[in-house]
């Protein structure tokens, strides 16, 4: 067996919470203004949630403290048992003169990571974290969906054997009611589980389930464990099977490369590998705060001479544009349409309603390599 885990966290994990909290404040500053320059951070504990990091001033009137109780009631928590504390401030001049050039500049200096493997049935990303997530989403529609036993925080690890290419162990653990029983909580995650896992993919006597193993898990979400926005990188990302950058991506506006960059590299990754120019790649791209155009691309396809070819091809821009500028416009990063931050919080590489996540370029890319 060669077995590798990855895992994925609900969107009413502590950490999760400070992401969608601070994405929902960056959705609302951009319907205000769509040049807004947004960095913020969130910080979730028993009773009180605290917002720092800065804004244009364009927005800095809006009601944050409400935008976030708004957010944790969405989520599923109770927000009259939290208190918020709004230390948001207005953005640095220096960094905005950096930016806020005839071609936008870079947010901040920086490297990000693109990944994809040829894997159709799992939206070309690695098998173990596409499965424990499909995992925490089912369990999560099963919630919102009138399941009364179950509460929002959950985890799950899947344990993937790349030697058979079948899942061989799920170990979840979802919050429950007080007095819940084990064994009808175990039911419906073993059948959650099962909806979200095709047969091909599990061994002839399943995958194995693994509930709650350190037992009780009723005291749940920020009142049991404190939540920052940016911990769950891996998840964001591709559940550790390939690398990720040096910044998280939540709550910040699209000229921090940190997160449109990311986005951008997944986007090439995913139609390069769509139009079988590479069964497997990942791309590294760097800025420098202030630069409009990236300053280095390296690639990692497993064969030289295709790493050199599409290493070209993205200095080029013949396809894929990676300045700030060409990203912004490509995704309309500033005006979003038919989705958000706070939606791409909960992870941003799997639906087809994120722009990055679309394979409208395989034509265009069988045509030029």
């Amino acid at each position: 067996m060669k077995l590798f885990c990855s895992e994925f966290c609900s969107e009413g994990h502590p950490d999760k919470v400070c992401d969608i909290v601070s994405d929902s404040i960056l959705d609302e500053c951009l319907k205000v203004d769509p040049n807004a320059h947004v960095a913020v951070e969130t910080l979730a504990t028993s009773g009180r949630i605290v917002l720092a990091g800065e804004v244009s001033p364009s927005v800095s009137n809006l009601d944050f403290c409400q935008i976030a109780l708004n957010t944790i009631s969405g989520i599923g928590y109770n927000s009259s048992k939290f208190y918020v504390s709004n230390l948001v401030h207005c953005q640095s001049s220096e960094i905005n003169s950096a930016v806020s050039q005839e071609k936008t500049g870079a947010g901040d200096i920086g490297m990000m990571f693109g990944y994809a493997v040829y894997s159709p049935a799992t939206n070309f990303l690695p098998p173990p974290l596409f499965f424990a997530r499909r995992i925490i989403e089912t369990l999560t529609e099963r919630r919102k969906n009138g399941c009364e036993i179950l509460k929002p925080d959950a985890k799950c690890e899947v344990l993937f054997d790349f030697d058979s290419f079948k899942v061989q162990k799920a170990i979840v653990c979802q919050s429950h009611i007080e007095g819940a029983q084990y064994e009808e909580l175990f039911e419906e995650v073993k059948n959650s589980v099962s909806l979200s896992i095709p047969s091909e993919f599990l061994p002839s006597e399943g995958a194995k389930l693994v509930l709650n193993p350190s037992g009780s898990f009723v005291l749940c979400g920020p009142e049991a464990d404190t939540g920052l926005t940016g911990r769950k990188t891996a998840c964001d990302t591709y559940g550790g099977v390939a690398s990720h950058g040096g910044g998280a991506f939540s709550g910040k506006d699209s000229t921090k490369v940190d997160r449109s960059a990311a986005y951008m590299a997944r986007y090439a990754a995913k139609n390069l590998v769509a139009s079988r120019i590479c069964n497997e790649i990942q791309i590294q791209v760097s800025y420098a705060i202030g630069q409009p155009d990236p300053v280095s691309f390296f690639v990692r396809t497993g064969n030289a001479a295709t790493d050199d070819a599409i290493e070209r091809l993205l200095y080029s821009k013949k396809v894929f544009d990676f300045s700030v500028d060409g990203i912004q416009e490509a995704f309309s990063m500033k005006t979003p349409k038919g989705w958000s931050y706070s939606q791409a919080a909960r992870g941003p590489f799997n639906s087809d309603i994120f722009p990055w996540e679309k394979t409208d370029k395989v034509e265009l890319l069988k045509d030029v390599f």
